[in-house]
């Protein structure tokens, strides 16, 4: 109907993504399967946090990680949806095109404009962290300086990856050169 299709609209201009598939958008936890123990616990999380952010955002956010294709964008993207109702906005960040992007903006003097963007978005999901090719300067001059940022200003950032936490740092201490 005319009315789902605006509400559908108003929804999306708090659900922002950088190359994130479509499906986002459609995320909710009315159809999220529950019969999977280790999503039993990461679902608890998600929902303790949108149930505190009715009083105010809560300032950390979750990694979620496990084999791909296990659901962990989806359980963000649900909460995104609902967290657009309540006009809270969330930026979508497919980690692998962010790097490609963040290259291709120094050329056109965008790449602070984005940064700044990512920085301030209420949520940041930053899906896929450790897909990427990460050399030192992405690491520490784009996204040091948007969690920096959002750890000052005590800013949830939600992790996907298919890395445990120990797994992902020692590939974050080293770059392409070692």
């Amino acid at each position: 109907s005319k009315e789902k299709e605006l509400v559908s609209l108003e929804k999306r201009k708090f659900v922002q993504s950088l190359h994130m598939p479509k499906e986002i958008f459609e995320a909710s936890f009315e159809t999220i399967d529950r019969s999977d123990k280790n999503r039993i616990i990461a679902i608890r999380k998600i929902q303790e946090f949108m149930i505190r952010s009715e009083e105010s955002l809560p300032t950390k956010g979750l990694y979620l990680y496990g084999e791909f294709g296990v659901g962990k964008t989806y359980l963000l993207a649900a909460l995104a949806n609902e967290l657009a109702d309540k006009k809270i906005d969330s930026y979508f960040i497919y980690m692998p095109e962010l790097v490609r992007e963040m290259k291709a903006s120094i050329n056109d003097s965008s790449i602070n404009e984005k940064i700044d963007r990512f920085k301030k978005a209420s949520i940041l999901v930053l899906d896929d962290i450790g897909a990427e090719y990460l050399s030192a300067w992405f690491r520490d001059e784009v996204l040091g300086a948007i969690l920096q940022y959002r750890m000052m200003e005590r800013l949830p950032v939600f992790f996907t990856s298919n890395y445990s936490p120990d797994e992902l740092k020692s590939m974050l201490a080293k770059t392409g050169k070692g």
